[in-house]
């Protein structure tokens, strides 16, 4: 637990050092998911179709089903090597098979 929370603590304090970055960070990410079309109905179905559970690992995933937000799911091709953001490009993803896979278009 205390690992976590130096973690936490690291991260707050890189965000406050580097407000600037991570605002235009932040301004780059929402404009490429509107250019997408995925719908909160469409990322609904993803996840039933998946019975919500991680398309890696099968580890139960707890979604937010918001087109601008949408934690637990990953893009199966990443937005650094290209991929868009619509719902052919995404599957139900946990938190951590997300962490791993990172930048990569396979699971590695």
């Amino acid at each position: 637990m205390a690992d976590r929370q130096a973690q936490i603590e690291y991260v707050r304090k890189w965000r406050k050092e580097n407000a600037d970055r991570v605002k235009t960070y932040q301004r780059t990410r929402l404009a490429w998911m509107r250019e997408g079309n995925v719908t909160s109905d469409q990322l609904r179905r993803l996840y039933g179709r998946s019975k919500g559970r991680c398309v890696y690992c099968g580890a139960r995933v707890t979604c937010r089903f918001s087109p601008s937000d949408p934690r637990g799911f990953d893009h199966k091709k990443p937005r650094a090597t290209g991929g868009r953001h619509t719902v052919r490009n995404m599957v139900v993803c946990c938190l951590q098979c997300n962490i791993k896979k990172h930048k990569n278009e396979v699971w590695q």
